[in-house]
């Protein structure tokens, strides 16, 4: 059946930011709980979704990977049990990708879309990163 939802996640979820000749790279990690830093918290049920991709899985459950000092599980999870039940646009640079609105002042949130048009995966980066700059990602959680 090929890589599960919560295998998807785990790289999702990891994304951290960090500076490399004055740019920004996005690096995916296997198992965020080895970084240094990050806090994996632990799964939550929130609203439905539905994954955009064959074999289009449906669940209910989240987790959230926290990279830095400036959110807790707790502070993270506030956005994002906002964010999984927004309807959300494509962006027009990257039509499986959506911004979505009412994140932490300072940071761009965006998320890929499931099949019913939400925010099920996602990242907060912040818009001027630094080296100590934190983040927070989410995504689907083991429900199929």
């Amino acid at each position: 059946m090929g890589q599960g939802c919560g295998e998807r996640l785990a790289a999702v979820a990891t994304i951290i930011v960090a500076l490399v000749a004055g740019a920004v790279v996005a690096v995916g990690v296997a198992d965020a709980g080895g970084l240094p830093g990050s806090t994996t918290c632990k799964p939550f049920v929130g609203a439905k979704w539905v994954n955009p991709y064959p074999p289009h899985e449906v669940g209910k459950h989240y987790q959230i990977v926290v990279i830095g000092k400036a959110f807790t599980c707790t502070s993270a999870k506030r956005y994002v049990v906002k964010f999984v039940t927004e309807k959300i646009t494509p962006l027009k640079s990257m039509p499986a990708i959506g911004a979505v609105t009412g994140g932490p002042v300072g940071y761009k949130c965006t998320s890929g879309i499931s099949n019913i048009h939400t925010a099920y995966q996602g990242n907060c980066l912040m818009l001027h990163p630094t080296p100590t700059s934190s983040s927070f990602s989410w995504g689907p959680y083991k429900d199929s």
